[in-house]
């Protein structure tokens, strides 16, 4: 086994990572009846190598998909054939090996980024700390030169439990007004559009069901967070109703991308045997806007040489 898997535990949360790819493999979360069962999708340990769909990883320097290679920053792979650079290539930070420290309640990896086709040297940590019954993720980097800066966890959710159900029949809450359109290869189109009337609008409690039945091809797509939420507040409610539990998440970031995993089927397996399959899990990334050096009024990622980045995002389990 050419990784290293270490956990942190408390009374409330029991949470596995592993070096490859600074990823949170496990998530063991308490029921209504106070049974104990992962609430992720972990693949099964001779897959994990062969990962190519970041499950649980940690994703930069650049989330999501760039729609051209060249920048004055760097000189992107296409990984897609389509001339697009999705998650940073193959030499992205979910496909290395990251350095950590541990305490009693905190595990922090890091990275020495020189990989990607980026210029200069991005130096990356992810501290992961347990507070009761919230894991708390905390990115931080500083650059020897200016550099695009993106990044997230690219964990997928299923709150049943030891993936019993499907998550079709979670409940979801994003307080989000608008969404960004995209094209045939989900390339954002520089537009934001409004959620109202769309199969997109999360902002009460939704039954995933009922916007999967609107939308064929499943959810892949970027919500972007009302921008007069504080900080502070939960921005994604994800709710099961049968085990009872719920996952809030209050960011800093800007938008969610979501992936319901409709038609994701494959030979691999999780969660000690289970066949992946359509919809067995949700993923759900905290980011800013994709593509944004390519469509004005994205926002910028430029992160500047010798300036420290900070982001914090909380996720925060209960029972309902």
């Amino acid at each position: 086994m050419s990784f290293e898997k270490v956990c942190l535990e408390n009374k409330n949360l029991k949470v596995t990572f592993l070096d490859y790819g600074a990823r949170i493999y496990e998530i063991f979360v308490k029921d209504v009846d106070g049974v104990s069962e992962n609430v992720l999708l972990s693949l099964d340990e001779d897959f994990i190598k062969q990962d190519t769909a970041q499950f649980g990883a940690s994703v930069g320097r650049v989330a999501g998909r760039l729609s051209r290679l060249d920048y004055d920053f760097a000189t992107l792979e296409d990984n897609t054939a389509h001339g697009i650079n999705m998650h940073s290539g193959y030499d992205g930070w979910w496909n290395k090996t990251w350095a950590y420290e541990k305490g009693n309640n905190w595990i922090e990896f890091s990275l020495k980024d020189i990989y990607s086709g980026y210029k200069g040297q991005l130096d990356a940590k992810i501290r992961y700390e347990l507070e009761d019954d919230k894991l708390i993720m905390t990115n931080f980097a500083k650059t020897d030169t200016d550099t695009f800066y993106n990044p997230t966890n690219h964990s997928y959710f299923n709150l049943s439990g030891d993936i019993k159900e499907k998550i079709d029949g979670h409940e979801l809450q994003i307080l989000a007004d608008k969404f960004v359109e995209t094209d045939k290869l989900n390339i954002p189109t520089g537009e934001l559009k409004d959620v109202e009337g769309t199969p997109f609008n999360f902002n009460e409690p939704t039954l995933i069901k009922n916007s999967l039945e609107k939308l064929p091809n499943g959810i892949d797509n970027c919500l972007v967070i009302n921008e007069s939420i504080d900080n502070y507040t939960p921005t994604l409610i994800l709710r099961d109703p049968n085990s009872r539990r719920t996952l809030s998440i209050t960011t800093d970031r800007k938008a969610f991308v979501i992936f319901s995993t409709t038609g994701f089927n494959a030979d691999f397996t999780l969660n000690d045997g289970k066949k992946m399959s359509s919809q067995l899990g949700i993923a759900i990334e905290p980011q800013e806007l994709p593509d944004a050096p390519n469509h004005e009024g994205f926002g910028n990622i430029v992160l500047k040489a010798d300036t420290e980045s900070v982001h914090k995002t909380i996720y925060e389990f209960g029972i309902y």
